[in-house]
């Protein structure tokens, strides 16, 4: 029988029970037996996550480094110890020396080795950042890479990789944004805003955090959330859950989280996508792009030929924002497509059926 109490970085590093955990990303699953473990346990929880970010930086990069590299720096560092060594004390080199040699290249190959990764994972991870200065009130909308849609307050920053590398999807919210997820239980979303993290697999929620104000506030509208402190995630600590119509604020003071439920009329206020699922019969296009546009707060323009003509019949639930312009563009032709110019989505076609 293990005794986990007693684990040491090492031991989690080996275990293969606990290398399978982490790259199966169980660490963000509560109902897991790791995750209850670790829980209970707060010093070897911080010892855990030391090695659940070893596990994972090691499988970062798909380049080793080289065997000659390796030696170079093993080379060198012998040559700086000799150095050292011809200049010390004789009673200090005789049995000190094994022991600093050792060391000395052990230290600098891991360190090498962090920053090799380091710098690997800069580089795979291209951030972009977009502010939204519009006056009018009009939201930002912004197609994330892996489906999900985000709608950005004005005043608001979002700052998101180009591609979502790794195990989560992580973005970086400065003020007030309406996230709707693409589902991925493997990969789950995580947005980080100020100090707040709020932890999706796949939903519809609505974020306020603005650095000016006391109180931060996540409010949700499908699905289910977790939401915890930044001192309290590092740590993987407790998280708070948050399912439908509920709301939860983060009193910045105390660092006090406070959950409450709130009717229906209140969440089809707070969220530009209101609950109820939109049905269309043999609709024109314009009509159903007009009709999304009330929903979402959003501006849409056509490139190229008239969409007057085009009816479309089909029903959208939950779906991100740009899943339904993904349908929308299939079923008028191939040549159909959309891009976002500003606050502005702007879709290009050559006519139905083209």
């Amino acid at each position: 029988m293990k005794d986990y109490n007693s684990y040491q970085l090492q031991d989690y590093l080996v275990d293969p029970d606990f290398q399978h955990w982490v790259l199966v990303n169980g660490f963000s699953d509560p109902t897991s037996e790791w995750y209850r473990r670790l829980e209970l346990n707060h010093t070897q929880a911080q010892i855990a996550k030391e090695a659940q970010e070893l596990i994972i930086a090691s499988r970062i990069c798909e380049r080793p480094i080289s065997s000659e590299y390796t030696q170079s720096i093993i080379r060198n560092t012998l040559e700086t110890i000799r150095s050292q060594e011809n200049q010390a004390p004789e009673r200090s080199r005789n049995w000190l020396l094994p022991f600093s040699v050792a060391a000395s290249v052990a230290v600098l190959i891991i360190g090498t080795w962090f920053i090799y990764f380091s710098d690997q994972n800069l580089q795979s991870d291209q951030f972009t950042t977009i502010k939204n200065t519009e006056t009018t009130g009009a939201y930002q909308p912004i197609a994330l890479s892996d489906g999900s849609t985000v709608l950005l307050y004005p005043g608001s920053t979002l700052r998101f990789p180009t591609e979502f590398n790794g195990t989560q999807r992580e973005v970086f919210l400065e003020g007030k944004a309406f996230f709707e997820i693409a589902k991925n239980a493997r990969r789950p979303f995580l947005v980080h805003s100020q100090e707040m993290v709020t932890r999706v697999l796949g939903t519809s929620f609505l974020v306020d955090a603005f650095e000016d104000r006391d109180n931060f506030e996540v409010v949700v509208k499908s699905g289910k959330v977790s939401i915890s402190t930044k001192a309290a995630y590092e740590k993987m600590a407790s998280e708070v859950a948050l399912e439908p119509n509920q709301r939860l604020v983060l009193q910045r003071k105390e660092q006090m989280m406070v959950r409450s439920v709130i009717a229906t009329p209140q969440i089809d206020k707070i969220s530009p996508n209101n609950i109820q699922p939109l049905i269309f019969t043999d609709t024109t296009i314009d009509n159903i792009l007009t009709t999304l546009s009330g929903r979402y707060n959003v501006q849409f323009s056509v490139e190229g030929s008239s969409l007057a003509d085009c009816s479309l019949t089909t029903t959208f639930g939950d779906e991100p924002l740009f899943e339904k312009l993904k349908i929308i563009c299939q079923a008028i032709g191939p040549s159909t497509h959309y891009k976002i110019e500003g606050n502005k989505i702007i879709i290009s076609t050559k006519g139905c059926n083209n």
